[in-house]
């Protein structure tokens, strides 16, 4: 069974309000290197990425329906972002907790990025280069 869109915007919005942006040193990409800030969690995209694919999991969302993808928010091939997706009921992949886009969730052909690579998390370590044209529902 697919993600409820409202536990995906419940989920989102809580990453949102708890979780401030901070960018990892210029030249470095440290995923998991979170630190606290005034009560809340400081990270750049990658831990937005986690902490949301962590609270989907723990809402009960089945791992095959959450994925770590890496893109680039200006439309461009490779990757300068990462975000959490989600494969919501009725809506195909969302994102969710993505640090570029407060006003999401929202259905991924809608943010304008393109995708370069993904996980699922029923997968750990296998990512997956995502076809030009790539579909935005997962099936089964």
């Amino acid at each position: 069974m697919t993600a409820d869109v409202a536990i995906v915007q419940r989920i989102h919005r809580k990453i949102w309000e708890t979780t401030i942006y901070r960018p990892d040193p210029i030249g470095e990409d440290i995923w998991g290197s979170f630190s606290w800030e005034g009560g809340k969690v400081a990270g750049d995209c990658e831990e937005w990425a986690e902490r949301a694919a962590s609270a989907l999991l723990g809402a009960g969302i089945a791992p095959k329906d959450v994925a770590l993808a890496l893109c680039h928010t200006e439309g461009d091939y490779g990757y300068n972002h990462a975000i959490c997706l989600v494969n919501a009921e009725g809506l195909g992949l969302m994102n969710c907790g993505d640090s570029f886009d407060e006003g999401g969730p929202r259905p991924i052909r809608t943010t304008g990025y393109s995708f370069s690579r993904m996980m699922r998390l029923s997968e750990p370590g296998v990512w997956r280069v995502v076809p030009t044209g790539w579909p935005y529902k997962v099936e089964g």
